[in-house]
């Protein structure tokens, strides 16, 4: 059973037939569902053949009822205290894929606190799975960071890249460091792979914090010789072991291939906590 503690969202996506048209209609496709990082990750669980429990506070309103239908259809146990107030939306302007603009109300989400956590909530829990999101605002900071102390195997999710933000002045970089967990680099192993993953590696390492890994994704059956010199020099001049995987056949989860890397690294600091 992975649990994963973050936000529960209504995700409306929309895409437009044409320009946005000021003050009058625009014609365009729409899809609504259960959203947030957190379901997002929990629902893929589910997808792929895995158990998950989303734990996230849920408001009081009829959006809050059908994102946990939605949930609950995809096989997600959800739990977690329901909060008098809006359900978070967050509506996605995309280009038909091509691109997506994202105008986000995390409504109830952020109000999860450590006082409203019960322990049958992560019983069964054989990991725990935390999206950034869940680590830059309080109160759900504070409940995160409670709950990783029971956790056998903690995974911290980033987003975007080492340098994002946040917030105005609080970067994946920042918490990175406040957590003080080894870190595992994700590239493309496309043109340009060899100068973004030396150059994510140096920025870690400055940050003072441990590099596991670089994993190129998604590998190609048969590299090329510009992917594999690619990734013998990450390795070499990174001084990091590189390891790839494969486009995935979500629909088979056995067909994935093993993944190791050493999980013996200390739990979050008590600078994080303190911070």
């Amino acid at each position: 059973m992975i649990c994963v503690l973050g936000d529960a969202h209504l995700d409306v996506v929309v895409c437009p037939k044409g320009p946005i048209a000021e003050e009058t209609d625009t014609p365009s496709r729409t899809w609504v569902g259960a959203g947030g990082q957190a379901a997002n990750v929990a629902a893929w669980i589910c997808a792929l053949g895995g158990q998950a429990r989303l734990i996230a506070a849920r408001g009081s309103d009829l959006a809050a009822d059908l994102v946990a239908a939605d949930l609950a259809r995809r096989g997600v146990d959800i739990t977690g205290p329901v909060i008098e107030g809006a359900t978070g939306v967050v509506v996605s302007l995309s280009d038909h894929g091509t691109s997506r603009s994202m105008l986000t109300d995390r409504g109830v989400g952020p109000l999860l606190d450590a006082d409203a956590l019960a322990d049958d909530w992560f019983t069964g829990c054989d990991l725990l799975h935390l999206p950034a999101y869940s680590l830059v605002s309080e109160p759900i900071r504070g409940a995160a960071l409670a709950a990783t102390e029971g956790a056998n195997l903690l995974v911290c999710e980033g987003v975007g890249g080492f340098l994002v933000p946040l917030t105005p002045d609080y970067l994946v970089r920042d918490l990175a460091r406040d957590l003080a967990l080894p870190v595992v680099v994700v590239a493309s192993p496309g043109l340009g792979t060899i100068n973004h993953t030396l150059l994510t590696l140096q920025a870690v390492r400055a940050a003072g914090l441990e590099i596991s890994a670089v994993v190129l994704t998604p590998w190609p059956e048969e590299p090329s010789p510009v992917e594999l010199s690619s990734r013998e020099t990450i390795q070499r001049l990174g001084f990091v072991e590189v390891q790839t995987l494969p486009r995935l056949d979500l629909t088979d989860p056995a067909s994935w291939p093993a993944f190791r890397m050493p999980i013996d690294s200390p739990r979050a600091t008590s600078s994080l906590r303190a911070a």
